[in-house]
């Protein structure tokens, strides 16, 4: 006997949670009606919460100038989704019958940190016309350092190196600064490691001053629909 009745109330326990699930589960499928004319979203949202018993939760300052006028008639989940599709907000879920509404912050397009440097330069009067310039034969990479790309900074960098005779650099000149420090360390360090095939003139090795511009720029990433 007491077996019975204990096996009917586990019975009658599981088809009430039973059907508070399925009533939880089927809130967010229950048709409504809003006929919104010039109201504020949070109205439209207060609306679609008597309709459907709904928990929504939002914040009455986000919602108060979301001036909407529309008509709907679809489920609950619809509905929201129709209601915020315009005013920059969205909702999560985060159980059967609850939601939160929040504005929805743009996401920063996408980006790559690109260093570009140009061909050296050197500046020849008239009696060197024939020297051979010096040739990088660096395979070294120059990093755009990590701080700059959080903190999305960009520039211009012009050095002007001057290249021994053995190859080596021995002196860096700041010709134009980036106007960020870290920009400009970052090039002098990495010039004064180069290493070249150097300057030639008349058949003897020569120490020559030659110049490198090197720019820190953003290049947006197209994506792919």
């Amino acid at each position: 006997m007491k077996l019975r009745m204990l096996c009917k109330i586990l019975l009658l326990s599981l088809l009430t949670l039973t059907s508070f699930r399925s009533y939880a589960q089927n809130a967010w499928g229950k048709e409504v009606f809003l006929d919104i004319r010039e109201k504020p979203l949070r109205d439209a949202l207060a609306e679609l919460r008597k309709q459907t018993d709904l928990n929504l939760i939002f914040n009455d300052n986000l919602t108060k100038e979301k001036l909407l006028t529309l008509n709907i008639n679809s489920t609950a989940e619809k509905a929201m989704t129709e209601l915020l599709s315009s005013t920059g907000f969205t909702y999560k879920k985060f159980d059967d019958n609850s939601a939160v509404i929040f504005e929805e912050k743009p996401k920063p397009p996408k980006t790559k940190a690109v260093v570009k440097k140009s061909n050296l330069k050197i500046n020849l009067t008239s009696e060197k016309a024939e020297i051979i310039k010096p040739t990088l034969i660096s395979k070294l990479e120059l990093i755009y350092p990590k701080d700059a790309v959080d903190k999305q900074i960009e520039g211009e960098v012009l050095a002007k190196i001057l290249v021994s005779s053995k190859g080596d650099v021995s002196r860096v000149k700041l010709e134009k600064s980036s106007g960020h420090q870290i920009l400009d360390t970052a090039t002098i360090n990495y010039v004064q490691k180069l290493k070249f095939l150097p300057a030639e003139l008349n058949g003897k090795y020569k120490d020559v001053w030659t110049t490198m511009v090197v720019k820190y720029q953003f290049e947006y990433i197209m994506e792919k629909k």
